[in-house]
């Protein structure tokens, strides 16, 4: 799009109730309460000195560190529940022996922009039940007072938690964990099966569509500011994060999920980045299709990726190699060179260290959001 449509598009999403126009860059004073808190914490030592930052006068990220460190310390509170996903090899393996009855309907519930909806005060006291005063002190610190720079101003987050945060999909997890508890005990017709990944749910529905609508006005009820949309199969299938579940007689079956309309464009052959990335691409979508197709499915969508990474500047020696070769250069090399990328010259110093069993790899830049 133009630069005018897109400067009007992100306009349009600054709703004064959602965020704040700041007077001037909030980064120091966070800066200076972060490690306040921090000081004053039971962090150890050690781990206290990797997370405080200096003071900075630049625009950066105060809670990048301390963001990525609470977030290890609630990830182990999570997933307790039997309905929790953690990734699409997870929901395939959860799946693969449940058996449909004749009424049984494929349903999804998607709660509507959860990051932005998720109730801070109500997330840090769930926090408080876990931690001492101290640590929820820092998570507090972390989900409130969210701040991004956009057109020469800043802008603060008065609403549910920051998108790009380490700590965001975590803490949204526990509401959510919390909620569903909730809205499924008290539902007087439950739903068969309920699988949640963050924000979006695969379900198995057995009380016919009118009483679906019931149980989404129930779970509209359980909070103002979580609201789902809902989508019921189609062609009996379901769409699930990166998976389509067709049905198959009483089972269900899997195989990848794209659009009805997909560009198939990938990083191209000729685009300027490392020979490794172009090739982790490759080697990407390739475990993906093993991990997620049925037998039945697998050579239909190799065959796909070929057509696509063909029509996107690839050999068939570029889309073969990345194949099965991976595992044994990383357990062949016990060293790694972090090497910029510069064409011509980048090959030849990898293939020459690649001799003396050192692997080398282009440093990716950190993207630290508030």
């Amino acid at each position: 799009m133009n630069r005018e449509e897109y400067e009007q598009k992100i306009q349009n999403l600054l709703y004064p109730v959602t965020y704040t126009k700041l007077k001037k860059d909030p980064t120091g004073a966070k800066l200076r309460n972060i490690n306040r808190l921090i000081k004053i914490s039971s962090i150890d030592e050690n781990t206290m000195k990797r997370i405080i930052r200096p003071s900075v006068s630049v625009p950066g990220s105060p809670t990048y560190d301390i963001a990525k460190y609470l977030s290890s310390l609630l990830q182990p509170h999570l997933g307790s529940t039997g309905t929790y996903i953690k990734d699409s090899e997870d929901f395939i393996k959860t799946i693969q022996d449940l058996i449909l009855d004749p009424t049984d309907m494929l349903v999804s519930f998607d709660v509507e922009s959860l990051f932005t909806k998720v109730p801070v005060d109500e997330s840090i006291e769930l926090v408080a039940e876990l931690f001492e005063e101290s640590t929820t002190n820092l998570f507090k610190a972390c989900l409130k007072g969210s701040y991004f720079l956009w057109n020469g101003y800043y802008y603060e987050q008065k609403e549910g938690v920051a998108i790009g945060s380490l700590l965001s999909p975590v803490v949204a997890n526990l509401f959510m964990e919390k909620f569903e508890e909730t809205a499924l005990i008290t539902a007087p017709l439950k739903p068969t099966i309920w699988y949640r990944y963050v924000d979006d749910t695969f379900v198995i529905w057995r009380h016919g569509r009118k009483n679906l609508d019931i149980f989404l006005d129930h779970l509209h009820k359980q909070h103002p500011d979580i609201q789902f949309t809902v989508e019921v199969e189609q062609n009996y299938q379901l769409a699930f994060l990166d998976v389509l579940v067709p049905r198959q007689g009483n089972r269900l079956d899997h195989k990848v999920y794209r659009k009805a309309t997909p560009t198939n464009r990938y990083l191209h052959k000729l685009s300027n980045h490392h020979p490794s990335q172009k090739q982790g691409i490759i080697k990407t979508l390739t475990d993906r299709a093993r991990k997620i197709c049925g037998p039945q499915d697998l050579t239909r969508e190799l065959q796909h990726l070929e057509k696509a990474f063909l029509q996107n500047g690839y050999s068939q020696l570029d889309i073969k190699r990345p194949v099965g070769v991976g595992r044994a250069e990383k357990s062949e090399s016990t060293m790694k060179a972090f090497l910029p990328f510069v064409p011509k010259v980048t090959d030849r110093i990898g293939r020459f260290l690649r001799k003396h069993n050192i692997r080398t790899t282009s440093p990716q830049q950190r993207s630290e959001n508030v």
